[in-house]
């Protein structure tokens, strides 16, 4: 028997049937559906959170807008698609693993030479 390190790959898939969603052409992260072949329309969200039953078109289109800027605006961002503003760089927090001692070490960029 093959012996495996302490981890090894696996690719499992393919995922064929989902669909993406766009609004006005812009991607709704993490929202992927099933087109069912009676109409409706089975929704996952990060592939963990689905509907209880599939939904017509009539009533996936209703509320799907409003999912969407909610996504975005709970994500951090002023709204979803075209006039969705960037996050200020000025208040994102950062958090660390860990302190690393710095590495003061001095590179020789070749400036110097003949």
């Amino acid at each position: 028997m093959e012996e495996r390190g302490p981890f090894y790959p696996e690719i499992v898939g393919p995922f064929v049937p989902k669909h993406v969603v766009t609004i006005n052409g812009y991607r709704v992260p993490y929202v992927t559906v099933t087109p069912l072949s009676d109409g409706r329309i089975d929704l996952h969200v990060d592939n963990r959170f689905g509907l209880y039953e599939p939904v017509s078109v009539e009533e996936f289109n209703r509320w799907i807008g409003l999912m969407a800027e909610a996504m975005a605006v709970a994500a951090g961002y002023s709204c979803h698609g075209e006039n969705c503003t960037p996050i200020n760089p000025h208040k994102v927090k950062l958090s660390s693993m860990g302190r690393l001692p710095p590495n003061l070490t001095v590179v020789d960029g070749g400036k110097d030479q003949p």
